[in-house]
């Protein structure tokens, strides 16, 4: 590793891709930050606008890491399925079943439906968000 011991792509232990990735992040958390006491920007810095649309950004780049992440996971062994039992979810998101099927049952799983043996599936992309931002509130 390098003399600052952060961790770089160099190293071999950060794709690329995410690398970049968490230098944008770290980029748009430098512009957005503000000290508390000082409610104007400073001459030069962003405008509201432009922090709406860094927020965007910001918020597309979250998108994208999540996928990643979840990518490398199953590249170091997991499978990645279409959707999941209620089981599957709830192991994998360190939940209960409980929780997971009621979640579904208060339409709270984007995406989640019943197949024709009654059980409830989730997609892929809904596991990935409960992982990443725990299950919509009601």
């Amino acid at each position: 590793m390098k003399a600052d011991s952060r961790p770089s792509p160099d190293d071999g232990c950060i794709p690329e891709l995410l690398w970049e990735g968490i230098q944008v992040l770290r980029e748009i958390n430098r512009k957005l930050q503000r000290p508390a006491h000082d409610p104007a920007p400073p001459t030069g810095s962003p405008n509201q606008n432009d922090n709406h649309k860094l927020e965007g950004k910001l918020s597309n780049i979250e998108a994208e890491l999540a996928e990643l992440k979840s990518l490398i996971t199953a590249e170091k062994g997991e499978v990645v399925k279409e959707a999941y039992t209620v089981k599957e979810v709830a192991r994998k998101a360190g939940l209960s079943e409980f929780t997971i099927r009621h979640a579904c049952n208060k339409g709270r799983i984007k995406g989640a439906y019943k197949a024709k043996d009654g059980r409830w599936r989730i997609p892929h992309e809904s596991l990935v968000d409960i992982r990443n931002n725990g299950l919509a509130s009601e």
